[in-house]
């Protein structure tokens, strides 16, 4: 038994070893998307807003009236960490590549999303408005920044691909909005929640409205 046991000692750190190495191979090398919004948005609380490389999903009307909001350092933090998170896939812009999409290290420890705009749609549908949707762009035009908490409203537009409401996908634009409020905690967000036009979402992907209480023309039953 003696003479096995280094033998089996050996074995056993042959395998530790391989198992990290393989974990080590899977795990992407660099800094996640996540990661660089959160040093990009450090740097931006200390700049001029108007020396901003600014994120895609900001208007003009947005831009011009951060450059103007005299916002505190926590606020132009926050406030460029919403815009890049809203532009998705097309931030950032310069040709810089993440070494993996995943934002959760946006995420503050015990982070809460308790509404959740179009994604609820697929309790009660089984799809929703952000798989139904292609080529989508989120085109914010209203942003109210105060203290530690960040309210934006933006329109999305892509065009409808997949099922929505259980509708099967037609190819046609979509254009509806949607909007949400951030709480952060040291940068990171702490709470999120959204709100969204969802009837304006269920008529474009092919939904009808109707009020059978009512009648179809005034005068008549």
């Amino acid at each position: 038994m003696r003479g096995k046991l280094p033998t089996l000692f050996f074995a056993t750190a042959l395998f530790f070893c391989a198992e990290i190495s393989q974990s080590n191979a899977q795990a992407p090398a660099g800094p996640t998307q996540g990661d660089l919004i959160l040093r990009a948005a450090e740097t931006a609380s200390h700049t001029d807003p108007a020396k901003w490389d600014w994120p895609v999903a900001a208007s003009d009307d947005v831009r011009k009236s951060v450059i103007e909001g005299h916002h505190s350092a926590e606020e132009l933090r926050n406030i460029f960490t919403t815009l890049a998170w809203r532009s998705g896939p097309r931030w950032p812009s310069d040709g810089t590549k993440a070494a993996s999409p995943s934002r959760a290290s946006l995420n503050a420890p015990g982070f809460v999303e308790p509404a959740r705009g179009f994604r609820g749609l697929e309790a009660f549908y089984g799809s929703n408005g952000y798989g139904g949707v292609s080529d989508r762009i989120d085109k914010v035009d209203i942003l109210l920044a105060h203290g530690d908490r960040v309210f934006v409203s933006w329109i999305i537009e892509g065009r409808h691909t997949g099922t929505l409401f259980g509708f099967p996908g037609d190819g046609k634009l979509i254009d509806v909005r949607e909007s949400s409020i951030t709480r952060y905690k040291d940068g990171k967000m702490l709470d999120l929640y959204f709100i969204a036009d969802d009837l304006a979402l269920y008529t474009q992907a092919g939904g009808k409205v109707s009020f059978p209480d009512k009648p179809d023309k005034p005068g008549k039953p």
